[in-house]
This record gives structure tokens, sequence and C-alpha cells, in this order.
């Protein structure tokens, strides 16, 4: 990649997967959240100049506005929040992909990640190529840290 970065590296799990996703992504693809787009610019970047658009939408807020099966992929880095992730999940075209990853185990954030196995359940409609869990918390915790790349059926 010859793109400087400006706002940090890209995640390094989302990078084995960036030729992938640039390269068979059927549209579209939404860095939610972006912030300054980390993690959008390495797909974008072998596509032609100009084709990163930011937006900025309140991922929270009940309807997102976008229809669903709009977007060739998604991704979804250090937001964990299971019922933004069903329906950032919604609008993947079949044929498309979902790339999400929680953020690290730091302190009592584990009581904010998943439980082991969890994350599968939530996505039905999709083929996981990827998907990689790591206990977090005390000993006595079910959560995990995770990533996953899953291409939708």
């Amino acid at each position: 990649m010859g793109i400087e970065y400006i706002a940090g590296r890209p995640s390094s799990h989302l990078l084995k997967w960036v030729d992938l996703i640039a390269s068979s992504a059927p549209g579209p693809i939404l860095d939610a959240p972006c912030g300054k787009g980390r993690n959008s610019v390495p797909c974008a970047e072998p596509m032609i100049t100009g084709s990163l658009r930011p937006l900025e939408v309140d991922l929270l807020r009940p309807n997102l506005p976008f229809v669903p099966n709009s977007f060739g992929a998604v991704l979804n880095v250090h937001l964990v929040v299971p019922s933004l992730a069903r329906r950032l999940a919604s609008l993947v075209r079949p044929g498309g992909f979902l790339y999400v990853e929680s953020f690290e185990n730091r302190g009592g954030n584990y009581l904010q990640l998943p439980k082991s196995g969890e994350l599968r359940g939530q996505f039905p409609d999709f083929e996981f190529l990827a998907h990689v869990e790591k206990k977090a918390g005390p000993r006595s915790a079910d959560a995990v840290t995770f990533y996953c790349l899953a291409r939708k059926r």
C-alpha cells in the first residue's frame, strides 16, 4: 500500500482480507464507524481515486439511512453493539462481505464484549470465511475479543 495514513494504521486483521474484499465486493463498501478512514482507505486504494465519500451518520439511532442490500461490503471495526451489527449485516448484498472486529481487551471493557460463540449466531445468512475469538477478562468471565469475515449467502 502506497498511502500515508493520517489517522493511524488500519487493523492488521482487516489487512489480511483487503484484497479479497476490494476486488470481490459486489458494490460500494461501507466502513461504519470510519472515524478518519484508517480502515476504509486500504479498501479504496485499488479503486479509482475519489471513491471515498465520507458521510456523518449516527449509527446508534434506530434507523440507518440506507436500504437493505445496498452495500457490497460492510466493515465494523471497534464498535461492539450487537443490535448495530445485525442492522449493518442487513445492508450487505448477497455475495457481499461483512467484517466485524472488536476492540482489544483492556481493563474492565471485557464487560462490553460478547460471549464465546455468540457472534456466529447473530449472522445466520452468512458463511464465515474467518472467525477468531480470544478469551477476555478474568477467568470467570465468558467474554471474547474477536474478528471475523463472512460472506452473505
